[in-house]
């Protein structure tokens, strides 16, 4: 009987974790998306970093708030501070979950959107196949969550022309 108890205490413990996981990055998403001034960037930063970063997802959008903080910062060595942090919390995600889009979503969306002096724009087609692959293959997606991703992608400030081409062919798959 004890060992019964046992199983499922376990198995609703691990259930309990991964739906708050779940509730937690669609916390994030939110900011991440809402993320268009200092206060909003401010949030998202205090938010991403109260998360259990052992969880890929979570590790990669707190590398992304550290990221965006740079542009708010006024010294030039806490914006290269910022960014240098931001990068490696993204790189460490994508070492410990490469196959996961949503992470490279963030990726992209991050070396699209930095000076070319930063030299970290070298996986936005990388990024972009893997984004391909992954909505044209999984009939599941969430639509909502990708619609808003690509729009952030197209609007990229460093993405090219062929990049953009793909990432419009992509939101028609999604229509």
């Amino acid at each position: 009987m004890s060992r019964s108890v046992s199983l499922l205490f376990s198995f609703s413990l691990v259930l309990f974790c991964r739906t708050a996981s779940a509730q937690n990055t669609a916390r994030l998403r939110e900011l991440f998306f809402a993320s268009n001034s200092e206060s909003a960037v401010a949030v998202f930063a205090k938010v991403s970093s109260q998360q259990n970063l052992s969880v890929p997802i979570h590790l990669a959008y707190m590398g992304v708030s550290s990221a965006m903080q740079a542009e708010y910062a006024s010294a030039p060595w806490n914006k290269l501070a910022h960014f240098n942090d931001g990068k490696k919390a993204i790189e460490r995600a994508v070492a410990i979950d490469p196959a996961n889009p949503e992470i490279r979503f963030l990726r992209f969306s991050v070396q699209s959107n930095i000076p070319a002096l930063l030299m970290y724009s070298e996986n936005m087609d990388e990024d972009l196949s893997l984004i391909h692959a992954h909505i044209s293959k999984s009939p599941g997606i969430e639509r909502s969550f990708w619609n808003k991703a690509l729009n952030v992608m197209l609007v990229a400030e460093n993405s090219s022309t062929a990049q953009r081409q793909k990432i419009r062919a992509l939101l028609s798959l999604l229509s």
